[in-house]
């Protein structure tokens, strides 16, 4: 039995990538800056993009900056 993944928190990468994202809207960029390789950086973002975490994380970031 393994602890469902809505329940485990964003690892200071992940949490990194979001901010990153927010400032520009790239993903590869963002996976870049936040320390994902060069080589991957786009399927790490994208992967993270479809993350409930992560949108959820966003959507709250978002919120308070609005």
């Amino acid at each position: 039995m393994g602890v469902a993944k809505e329940t485990i928190p964003l690892s200071l990468q992940q949490r990194r990538f979001c901010e990153e994202y927010l400032i520009d809207g790239k993903v590869g960029a963002a996976a870049f800056r936040a320390g994902y390789s060069f080589k991957t950086r786009h399927v790490q973002g994208s992967q993270l993009l479809t993350d409930p975490r992560v949108q959820e994380y966003l959507a709250e970031r978002r919120k308070k900056v609005s």
